[in-house]
């Protein structure tokens, strides 16, 4: 594999860059490229929350497949009472036409979000993480307030 290759090779990193918020970048050459390693890590997420948010950024992926279309919608009807939303921003032309399969076939119970516009993506995504940062504020304030009354 030459240096050109390896740089346009499939990649996935997943975050979670605020409490109840799960980020998941995906890159290369498609999904089944990737493996079952991001739905592993993404189940490794999403287990360890109550209910997330998700935000998927398949923006750098280029194609997908019917196998990858089935195997993300059955990780999604498994999932989807811990999923409070999933935010997607498709690729090529061809994941667009995959997500909307997962729309209609994989009972996400319009929990999918699909954007074409990665500034309304964009928008959401800091929009849902400054409103958890915030929620997490104002519970650790919450938390703190009568301790600090009761030393006054």
């Amino acid at each position: 594999m030459n240096n050109r290759e390896r740089m346009n090779g499939p990649e996935y990193s997943i975050s979670k860059p605020a409490p109840g918020i799960v980020l998941a970048r995906l890159s290369g050459p498609g999904v089944m490229a990737l493996g079952s390693a991001p739905l592993r890590e993404l189940t490794r997420q999403v287990e360890k929350s109550e209910r997330v948010e998700l935000f998927i950024d398949a923006s750098g992926l280029h194609g997908s497949s019917v196998e990858a279309s089935d195997a993300w919608a059955l990780w999604f009807s498994r999932h989807r009472t811990r999923l409070k939303q999933v935010n997607l921003l498709p690729g090529s032309g061809s994941l667009h036409v995959s997500q909307e399969f997962l729309r209609r076939f994989a009972d996400t119970s319009g929990v999918l979000r699909i954007y074409l516009d990665r500034a309304a993506y964009d928008a959401a995504y800091s929009t849902a993480v400054l409103q958890a940062r915030r929620r997490v504020i104002a519970i650790l304030d919450w938390m703190g307030g009568p301790q600090r009354n009761a030393r006054a």
